[in-house]
């Protein structure tokens, strides 16, 4: 596979890239107008794109640091440098001047009580002018524009049901083509403290950066089982030497029968035959590299890195709620707090909270090759209508 690099070589005026991932860094050296439509590049670390020509535009492009570097320098630009519709997880150089963006990849409020307006406000530091694209369900925010420096920002809840997660992201998007984003999570239960916040003193005053990262002063620890370091929908993590996964389902309260399943895909992005489904029925593949398990009370997938197939090019693990004739409309709802838990060769654990309803499949997340190595997205995508379309999207009959 040719490096992101080599598609420049040529010095096109016009790059148009496939949608996908490409690992940085890259140096844009020649006038050129650079589509996206959707891909991100990223680094571990450092920077991800430098740009040291006139006349570039960038267009419909995510650029992200996987090691959550906020404070890293992610692009340098020039300060003619045209961008649209570019997001930047991490700081941008333009012409010599580095942004001071102060923002946390996940704003956490804690439980709340349910049935009842909540309201909570949080500081955040801007490095210039931008409106804010709220994407969460029961929430607004005010003020919708942010000016450059601190900014309180009120969140406000809805009366939501007992057990309802807030889950979602909102979208600072500034003049000049480039956002950043924010997911917000939170939970309503039912006996838990109404929250109305006063609005914090910040006139004049800087902000402790640890303000800025750690928003969980109203959770409840005892309701909030996680324990690893969190990860959100869409992250992407390398598996550079790690040789074990098992990828396991946690919530509390569940009233319904939970169960693991994985697919083993090939360079089609298809099954090749009802064996690649790893279930139940069927609790391990080919030389035992996926296998269904259960760890500290968790049923889930165990994956081995290193008996893979070579064909085998992505690895979709789900969970589905098990439907029978005496609860046919079993759903997730029925489960509260509800979570996937990784293990890493058993030292590392990442916890991936999820937003579900009335869904009764979830593509849990991703394992995949990537330029010969082993990478994992959080995907966090439920449906509604079960294990079935999934089957058909990876290429199962089912009958």
């Amino acid at each position: 596979m040719n490096s992101i690099q080599q598609k420049f070589s040529g010095r096109e005026s016009f790059i148009d890239l496939p949608m996908g991932e490409y690992e940085g860094p890259l140096r844009i050296s020649h006038a050129c107008t650079v589509d996206g439509h959707g891909a991100t590049l990223w680094v571990k670390s450092g920077t991800a794109l430098i740009v040291d020509a006139d006349q570039v535009v960038l267009k419909n492009l995510r650029i992200e640091l996987t090691e959550n570097s906020q404070g890293t320098v992610a692009v340098k630009l020039r300060s003619n440098t045209v961008t649209e519709n570019v997001e930047v997880y991490g700081q941008e150089d333009r012409g010599g001047s580095v942004s001071s963006w102060r923002l946390p990849r996940m704003i956490e409020l804690g439980v709340f009580a349910a049935e009842k307006a909540n309201e909570f406000h949080r500081l955040i530091v801007t490095d210039c002018a931008c409106e804010i694209t709220n994407n969460v369900h029961g929430l607004s925010l005010s003020p919708q524009r942010l000016m450059p420096g601190t900014n309180d920002v009120a969140f406000k809840i809805s009366s939501l049901m007992g057990g309802t997660v807030l889950y979602g992201d909102i979208v600072l998007k500034t003049d000049y083509g480039i956002s950043k984003r924010i997911y917000v999570s939170g939970r309503a239960a039912v006996g838990a403290r109404e929250i109305h916040e006063q609005q914090p003193s910040a006139a004049g005053g800087s902000v402790d950066s640890s303000s800025q990262i750690d928003y969980t002063a109203n959770s409840d620890t005892a309701a909030n089982n996680s324990i690893g370091e969190k990860v959100v929908k869409g992250q992407r993590l390398r598996l550079k030497d790690v040789k074990n996964l098992f990828v396991g389902f946690v919530g509390e309260n569940i009233k319904v029968d939970i169960d693991p399943y994985a697919f083993q895909l090939y360079g089609n992005g298809k099954t090749r035959q009802d064996s690649d489904l790893i279930f139940f029925g069927n609790k391990q593949s080919r030389q035992e590299a996926v296998y269904i398990d259960e760890k500290d009370g968790a049923k889930g997938v165990g994956i081995n890195l290193e008996k893979i197939a070579e064909d085998v090019e992505n690895i979709v693990v789900a969970f589905a709620v098990y439907e029978d004739a005496n609860n046919p409309s079993a759903s997730f709802s029925e489960v509260r707090n509800p979570l996937a838990r990784v293990w890493m060769d058993e030292d590392k654990v990442f916890d991936f909270r999820l937003t579900l309803g009335l869904e009764k499949v979830i593509n849990m997340l991703e394992v995949y090759r990537h330029k010969g190595e082993w990478k994992v997205k959080f995907v966090g995508a439920g449906f509604k209508d079960g294990l079935r379309v999934l089957c058909e999207q990876y290429g199962l009959d089912v009958k």
